[in-house]
């Protein structure tokens, strides 16, 4: 071509040529990447508004707008269901104008729908795309390359959408299910721009001793793709590795020298540059695809293990969901979702139940969480034929996450077995499939035993980690009774872990009222209320799971539950706090001194250390010493405060005002004998209250009453556990110090979300302010190994009532609302206790949650002295 001209010229040539190719959008030496065009916004927060029609229910039946993605019921179109689907199903139809870059021209176009709910018809310049696209949670796609106009000439989009599809086995699998119903172009759509040979996509298995196979999937003709590891930030890692392309498939096998492998604990990422070169060694196209080193295996009868080691599995159930938009996320509110995550100290999360967001399998791959990824079908499953079509647009799009260690065959029944192989067909990995609820690739995933069935499946012979467990219910469940299945679970030869029902209290905020829905009881089981909020269990289930674990038995030992992790890498932060007293006038306490210290404990280690104390702070003045550890990354896994020495009279002098709402009357709070109310007045103007009482048998409570209207309760202050209630079966979660609640009459997810509640159990306590509307009430405690009742707070439903000493056996049945999520209280305005009752969950009563779920078992004489301060000291 070259032949005559002189090496200038041909390098001028050869330069003019590759401008020309740059400003025509053609391939160069580099070739050409994936071009990406949003006709939505990628998620919620940069939604952009498309023509919309609704067939029939709100806001139907004219041309309107509506932002995509959006659920249209959440926008309040149509009808807004949970579980069924009423009659009829509406219909919505989209319009959507736009204009191709003109450099596309000659490239292959595809349209690409990340989630639509639920079938969808779609047209360009109102020709048929392509077959309707049935399932609401899979990425699918058409080619529109040959219906497009190019030019800035306009092109129209439109879509059908039914709510309700016309394949029943669809509508059984995703739409018959326990959570709301919605209905819409809920993910982004876009167009993508690929060169006539490209590759179309890679999956990638990468182990953790640096073996590295790519699989790359091409169309047109090419000679072999070329594969080079990368760090995130570009820095090549090894050399490049190719293979030959067959029938449209290439192979690429690579090594890597000692890599950082991915594990929850240590999210380690990479990236593979994968190039299609042709027969001259030209490059036609590259893609780039994150990835993570990392091996996960099964051992039958053992355990699961990653990279080697063997791991507990800690997590919970996360639906899709925020209360304006239904399913319609995006990328900060996933991101958002993991580190609560992990700040509850979960390492995995179980996607119930279907595929989520990629950006939500992003998140969890850059800052680490075990997935399980579901094929939709609660308790019911698609026909063979849609199963096998869904499996493979579920499994191409999330195969190179390395977070996910499974995938779910549906949940709860909703198991076609004739597709279990499917998953292995799309998966060079070849992850196993679990049946929740059921026994496959040998692991035991059965849902809400009872604490004895518990403890006989972790001494069994199949590894047991149930895919649900502890179903929460506004205040019970979920953190109630874990402590114990934890134990248990930690110390069983097969243990795989489990994950609790459920992350999120999946309550609508209804467009047409504004009223939060929460269907009842079907929707409000997280540990966190609809917008995050931390409901008691959330620290209790953080402390219980923290992966390091500090006791004061005389010295202090620390034991280090981390799979990965050595204690070095956390930080230990000491401090000594001396607390505010009752007349203060605020909560919380003075640091006297502090410092850090390194503690050494690798994984699966316990030692005992000696606290660093430096010289200054051994001559301060403290009431208590306080540990905080934080993970590698600055994230607190739990503080620890324990009590130095006697604490010091809340003293005051000369009562003050008396017209306090207050009765002085001492009665039994259950059944009982009193034999002992003594009152006397103090020298610095105390109320001294001795009392005895003698009680046999099994009881709910036990303790001593008084006549404080709740009507006249204000506020409180006190020192001790908190600042959320507890019960006897989550005494987890609760940290010494000064804590101060106001007056408030929620009812946990189910009537408001003002947390903590007021009204409630209290342990630990020293002291308490009770702030009335005739002055404030100071009260002190000997036993700090008592509880104080404030208020009395109400189950949704209202429970009817029965004696306390009602055999647990025959306890009232569950109401409609509350489960077995409710408990008793001493029909008392405030109570000093000896004893306090455990709550049950949604299916659960506590007596099958475990020993501290059972009714007290009162025996014998009970003592206990109290003193009263009213008013403020003069």
């Amino acid at each position: 071509m070259f032949a005559g001209m002189s090496l200038r010229k041909v390098f001028v040539g050869v330069a003019m040529v590759i401008l020309f190719m740059l400003a025509a959008g053609l391939p160069a030496a580099r070739g050409q990447e994936t071009q990406r065009q949003y006709l939505s916004g990628r998620g919620t927060d940069d939604a952009v508004a498309w023509d919309f029609f609704c067939s029939s229910g709100g806001k139907s039946g004219e041309w309107t707008t509506i932002p995509v993605p959006s659920c249209w019921d959440a926008r309040g179109f149509g009808t807004l269901n949970y579980q069924k689907d009423t009659e009829p199903a509406e219909q919505g139809k989209y319009r959507r104008r736009f204009t191709v870059p003109p450099e596309w021209r000659g490239q292959k176009i595809l349209i690409v729908f990340d989630g639509v709910m639920t079938d969808a018809q779609v047209s360009i310049n109102s020709a048929s795309a392509g077959e309707k696209h049935q399932g609401a949670f899979y990425r699918f796609s058409y080619d529109i390359t040959k219906h497009l106009k190019f030019d800035g000439a306009e092109n129209l989009l439109e879509v059908s959408v039914d709510k309700r599809s016309t394949n029943e086995s669809i509508n059984r699998a995703e739409r018959d299910g326990d959570y709301w119903l919605f209905g819409g172009i809920f993910r982004p759509v876009w167009l993508e721009a690929r060169p006539p040979q490209h590759i179309d996509r890679v999956a990638i298995d990468a182990r953790a001793d640096g073996t590295i196979a790519v699989e790359a999937f091409t169309a047109g003709a090419a000679s072999r793709v070329e594969a080079q590891v990368m760090l995130l930030d570009g820095t090549e890692v090894g050399a490049a590795f190719t293979g030959k392309i067959a029938d449209g498939k290439a192979r690429a096998d690579g090594q890597i020298d000692a890599p950082k492998t991915w594990t929850a604990e240590t999210p380690n990422l990479y990236q593979v540059e994968v190039r299609l070169i042709d027969r001259d060694g030209k490059i036609l196209h590259r893609i780039r695809q994150r990835f993570g080193f990392r091996t996960i295996e099964i051992r039958k009868g053992d355990g699961i293990y990653v990279n080697g080691t063997r791991v507990l599995l800690k997590g919970t159930n996360r639906h899709s969901f925020w209360p304006e938009s239904g399913r319609a996320l995006n990328a900060k509110i996933s991101r958002d979702d993991v580190l609560l995550m992990k700040e509850l100290n979960c390492n995995a999360v179980r996607m119930s139940h279907y595929p989520p967001d990629e950006h939500f399998l992003d998140a969890c791959d850059e800052l680490g969480l075990y997935v399980l990824d579901e094929l939709a079908g609660w308790q019911k499953f698609y026909d063979t034929a849609t199963g096998r079509r869904l499996i493979a647009e579920m499994i191409p799009r999330d195969v190179n996450h390395p977070s996910i260690l499974f995938w779910d065959n549906g949940n709860e029944d909703g198991w076609n077995v004739e597709v279990d192989d499917e998953f292995h067909k799309w998966d060079p990995q070849k992850r196993a499939v679990l049946h929740p609820r059921g026994m496959f690739s040998d692991v035991q995933t059965i849902h809400y035993r009872t604490f004895d069935d518990h403890v006989k499946l972790c001494a069994g012979n199949d590894i047991f980690m149930p895919t649900e467990f502890l179903h929460g219910l506004f205040d019970g469940g979920a953190g109630a009774g874990l402590a114990e299945y934890w134990d248990v679970m930690r110390a069983s030869k097969v243990g795989g872990g489990g994950f609790l029902w459920a992350f999120v209290d999946e309550t609508v905020k209804r467009p047409d009222t504004g009223m939060m829905d929460t269907a009842g009881n079907r929707a409000p089981d997280g540990v966190v209320g609809p917008y995050r909020e931390k409901e008691g269990s959330f620290y209790a289930v953080k402390e219980i799971w923290s992966p390091v674990v500090v006791r004061r038995v005389g010295g202090f030992v620390v034991e280090n539950r981390y799979a990965f992790t050595n204690t070095s890498q956390c930080r230990f932060t000491w401090e000594l706090r001396k607390f505010r007293g009752p007349w203060d006038g605020k909560a919380g306490h003075e640091v006297t001194a502090q410092w850090t210290q390194a503690v050494d404990v690798p994984p699966g280690g316990t030692r005992e250390i000696v606290v660093a104390m430096p010289q200054s702070a051994k001559e301060t003045r403290a009431d208590a010493i306080a540990l905080r550890v934080d993970d590698p990354n600055g994230r607190e896994l739990w503080t620890w405060v324990w009590p130095i020495g006697a604490w010091p009279d809340a003293t005051a002098a000369v009562a003050g005002p008396s017209q306090i709402p207050f009765g002085g009357k001492v009665r039994i709070a259950g059944p009982g004998k009193l034999i002992k109310s003594d009152w006397h007045i103090d020298a610095d103007g105390w109320a001294v209250l001795d009392y005895a009482y003698t009680l046999d048998g099994t009881v709910d409570f036990h303790g001593v009453s008084f006549e404080l209207p709740e009507k006249d309760i204000k506020s409180m202050r006190w020192l001790g556990e908190g600042p959320f209630r507890v019960w006897k079966n989550r005494l987890a979660g609760g940290t010494l110090g000064v804590w101060e609640n106001f007056y408030n009459d929620t009812i946990t997810g189910f009537d408001g979300w003002k947390y903590p509640e007021f009204k409630g159990y209290y342990s630990g306590v020293r002291w308490m302010r009770i702030e009335t509307t005739g002055g404030p009430i100071v009260m002190e405690l000997d036993d700090p190994s008592l509880f104080v009742q404030v208020g009395k707070p109400k189950f949704p439903g209202d429970p009817t009532p029965f004696s306390p000493t009602t055999a647990a056996t025959q306890r009232a049945p569950r109401t409609q609302l509350s489960g077995n999520a409710w408990t008793l209280f001493p029909d008392a305005g405030l109570s000093i206790l000896h004893a306090i009752p455990p709550i049950g969950s949604k299916f659960q009563l506590a007596n099958t949650t475990g020993p501290q779920g059972q009714q007290n078992v009162a025996k014998g004489e009970y003592r206990g002295r109290v003193r009263f301060y009213f008013g403020e000291p003069r």
